[in-house]
């Protein structure tokens, strides 16, 4: 009997030991439902973390990828995108009048061409 009393208070000690040396883990093998609890809650703090980690990412992409966009709105303003502007219109008649006559003198070269053809088919 003195025997077995002396092997346990060997394991008490030693796991008195243990358990002072590890604290954490004693504290929560005798708070069982608190670190249950403990841990729920860090997993959903951890859970907000990744998420709110994945809309920057995502708000990060969206405005590197909206940039260029951006920056033509602001240099349109400055007068840089000038030689891109629509035609007023004046220079729209004025591109119009030039392909009316080309298509005229291409239409006179077509018409003199095709007489030629007929002229020289009654030769």
């Amino acid at each position: 009997m003195d025997l077995s009393k002396s092997v346990q208070e060997a394991i008490d000690s030693s796991l008195k030991n243990w358990l002072q040396s590890h604290w954490p883990l004693g504290w929560i093998i005798t708070n069982l439902w608190l670190s249950i609890l403990l841990l729920l809650i860090s997993i959903i703090l951890f859970w907000g973390l990744l998420s709110a980690l994945g809309r920057s990412v995502q708000q990060g992409w969206i405005w590197v990828l909206s940039s260029p966009i951006q920056l033509l709105r602001l240099a349109k303003p400055a007068g840089v995108l000038k030689k891109f502007r629509l035609p007023d219109r004046e220079q729209k008649i004025e591109i119009l009048m030039q392909q009316l006559t080309s298509n005229q003198q291409q239409q006179a070269r077509l018409l003199a061409e095709l007489t030629a053809l007929v002229q020289s088919k009654n030769s």
